[in-house]
């Protein structure tokens, strides 16, 4: 089962599939570091993340669960209890 944290970033929001975009392309960069189309991409994802802000996602989606009551982001859904997993599923379409 994922954490908290995994299943917010796990969101279909637009800032979020940035965000796992950006995560996608570095991942690569470290296995291929000389191919310039991931270098390029990564500009391109970088200079997105700046205009949307996208590099408050993880601090902003931690604040919502903060809200809502959920402070152990590194616990897994699977243990959480049913009220618990409900204000997860409410961050997450936050």
């Amino acid at each position: 089962s994922l954490t908290v944290l995994e299943t917010i970033f796990r969101s279909e929001s637009p800032q979020m599939q940035l965000l796992r975009a950006y995560e996608h392309v570095t991942d690569a960069l470290q296995r291929r570091p000389d191919d310039p189309a991931l270098h390029t991409e990564l500009l391109a994802l970088s200079a997105e993340m700046d205009r949307s802000d996208g590099w408050a996602a993880e601090a902003n989606a931690k604040a919502i669960l903060t809200r809502l009551g959920i402070t152990n982001f590194d616990d897994r859904v699977g243990t959480l209890s049913g009220g618990q997993r409900k204000r997860v599923a409410l961050a997450r379409a936050l």
